[in-house]
């Protein structure tokens, strides 16, 4: 299937995240993944990203960190509006489904991005559980979603813990 950036915005200095518009309706489960498929100079490439919006979103949203290898995530953040992309999935098992009592998510870097999905979802159900969440990050700058995380520990949906290695 076909899917269409319509934003980008920077999350950190070496994160973006991109909203896409797939080109028909997509059921995913929040802290699934999806394949994304590209030319990248000039060869054919693949690489996987996990949601990092809730599914009840028009739009799905995936966080691509820029490391130096592979080159999918530079290629990635250098896309423009409009561009599209073919995409399979969802894939994955590691979903939140039902309603537990208990969500503790833990997570650092990019690995955030599902975990966002999980929370968010969590949070717009209403479901009544309560929701820990503890990242790992080199430095407050480099967190991804932080401001996201403290706005919704203010406001008491979850309790956030952050732990820095630098």
């Amino acid at each position: 299937m076909q899917w269409e950036i319509v934003e980008s915005r920077q999350e950190t200095s070496d994160t973006k995240t991109l909203k896409f518009r797939p080109d028909k309706k997509i059921s995913f489960k929040p802290g699934q993944f999806f394949l994304f498929h590209d030319l990248v100079d000039n060869l054919q490439d693949c690489r996987a990203y996990s949601a990092s919006s809730s599914p009840t979103q028009d739009a799905i949203e995936i966080t691509v960190k820029q490391v130096p290898r592979p080159h999918f995530s530079k290629h990635l953040q250098s896309l423009h509006k409009g561009y599209t992309l073919e995409v399979e999935g969802p894939f994955g098992e590691f979903f939140l489904e039902g309603s537990p009592q208990e969500i503790v998510l833990i997570g650092a870097g990019s690995g955030v991005a599902p975990l966002k999905s999980i929370a968010q979802s969590a949070l717009e159900q209403k479901l009544p559980s309560n929701i820990t969440l503890v990242v790992s990050s080199k430095t407050r700058a480099s967190t991804i979603f932080r401001t996201k995380f403290e706005s919704w520990e203010q406001q008491g949906k979850l309790k956030f813990f952050l732990t820095l290695t630098r």
